[in-house]
């Protein structure tokens, strides 16, 4: 009898940390999901990669900001592109990693989480130019012309999941990608 209390309370504690990884979990997929329907909306707007990113902090919910440790955000050229499961050596293994390539991802790492993205000064790092965050994709570049098919914007987050219990590993990244493409954004008069 003196057995069963500590192998249940064992249990509850298993249970508990399970909830929370798959809160995180739930958590990541939701944000990129959202973000990524964010970026579908904005298209090739200026601003585009700043409400992604809002976007991604709103959808975060609870969970505490400072265990993201960066959003992509990237061209997936084809809807079976997805930067989690991307070959070790490709450039977009180079995004997954947090390193942004010419014409393929912006990269935000946590500072930019944890900003308060509405304020002015701040927006300007989101531009197309010089050192700015968004110049490696600029919203600008997307195609979102109806002849030829428009761009596909992917999302992902990349989320720490710390264990509180020691059940389990002590410390795993959840990455979740969502990709959609780019709404049309010229429009016939006929």
């Amino acid at each position: 009898m003196s057995i069963i209390g500590p192998v249940v309370f064992l249990m509850l504690i298993g249970i508990m940390e399970f909830g929370l990884f798959f809160r995180d979990y739930v958590s990541t997929a939701n944000a990129a999901g959202s973000g990524a329907q964010a970026g579908s909306v904005a298209g090739d707007r200026d601003e585009a990669d700043l409400l992604i990113v809002r976007e991604v902090q709103r959808s975060l919910g609870g969970v505490d900001r400072d265990l993201v440790q960066r959003v992509v955000i990237y061209n997936a050229r084809d809807a079976a592109t997805n930067l989690a499961d991307a070959p070790a050596a490709s450039a977009e293994a180079n995004c997954r990693n947090g390193i942004a390539v010419a014409d393929l991802c912006n990269v935000f790492d946590t500072s930019v989480i944890l900003s308060d993205l509405t304020d002015p000064a701040f927006q300007t790092q989101f531009e197309c130019g010089g050192a700015d965050r968004s110049r490696h994709w600029c919203p600008a570049d997307r195609d979102t012309g109806r002849e030829n098919g428009t761009d596909l914007v992917g999302v992902l987050v990349v989320m720490n999941h710390n264990s509180i219990t020691g059940i389990g590993p002590s410390n795993t990244v959840i990455m979740e990608d969502a990709v959609l493409q780019l709404e049309a954004q010229d429009f016939d008069d006929a």
